[in-house]
């Protein structure tokens, strides 16, 4: 993995270096797009296009991932708006983030920004990564981004360090089930799968399989009792333009 100096890093931010691209995830029963997870991305003047798990952690010993993730969510809610404007339904946006990276100030940000925005807080979802570390800390910036209605969602739900015993504290909204486990299609999967539903249930959460590429997996993990699917069935990641056109191919 590259180093960056902290100063590439600030001007990454500064300088409109970073993008979002999307994708749509889709009511299972219906086949209707629901919402969107934005993912984000760096135009590297010198390395061209990199994923956030190259940069964002590099970022947390200068302070910068709180600037990061202002950027993200400022972003993703504006372009919500925009959809909105259009008449383009989409009911949320997902942005991705290192619990580690979350704190109660940050939760703080998030909640003016979504209302300066004049967005319901509920369309916005704060998605924790699995290579998180749910310590104290990220617990309670979990608890006060949830207190301000942002729904929280844990991506790669089993791949990762999350006991089970920290759902009780915890409480997400979303479970997102892991690509590995939608992809294969053992015995064992399946009751991964279905496990992962049963625990959504009786959090009264949804679950997201992520990684649906056919129609026979999205079938697999609806008839599993997945709520919601994404993958490259429906879309690939697009830029925030092409959300409208998805939406009403995916709608008609």
């Amino acid at each position: 993995m590259t180093a960056f100096a902290p100063d590439e890093l600030r001007e990454a931010i500064e300088q409109d270096q970073l993008f979002l691209l999307f994708q749509p995830q889709v009511d299972l029963a219906t086949g209707r797009p629901r919402g969107v997870e934005a993912m984000l991305r760096w135009q590297h003047p010198g390395l061209g296009v990199l994923h956030a798990v190259k940069f964002v952690r590099e970022m947390a010993p200068t302070g910068l991932d709180r600037a990061c993730l202002g950027w993200i969510v400022r972003t993703a809610i504006r372009q919500l708006a925009e959809w909105r404007a259009v008449g383009t339904p989409v009911e949320y946006v997902a942005v991705n983030a290192f619990a580690e990276s979350l704190s109660p100030p940050l939760a703080e940000d998030i909640g003016r920004i979504v209302i300066d925005a004049g967005i319901d807080p509920s369309s916005l979802e704060i998605e924790c990564q699995p290579e998180s570390t749910f310590d104290a800390r990220a617990a309670e910036a979990i608890r006060a981004v949830r207190a301000i209605d942002v729904r929280v969602a844990f991506d790669d739900f089993g791949d990762g360090p999350l006991r089970l015993a920290d759902l009780h504290a915890l409480e997400f909204d979303t479970l997102k089930i892991p690509v590995p486990f939608v992809m294969t299609t053992g015995p064992l999967d399946d009751a991964l799968i279905s496990s992962t539903v049963a625990i959504g249930r009786a959090m009264g959460a949804r679950v997201v399989a992520e990684g649906v590429e056919t129609p026979g997996l999205r079938e697999r993990v609806r008839a599993l009792g997945c709520d919601l699917g994404q993958g490259y069935l429906w879309s690939q990641l697009v830029r925030g333009a092409e959300i409208p056109r998805v939406f009403a191919g995916l709608s008609s």
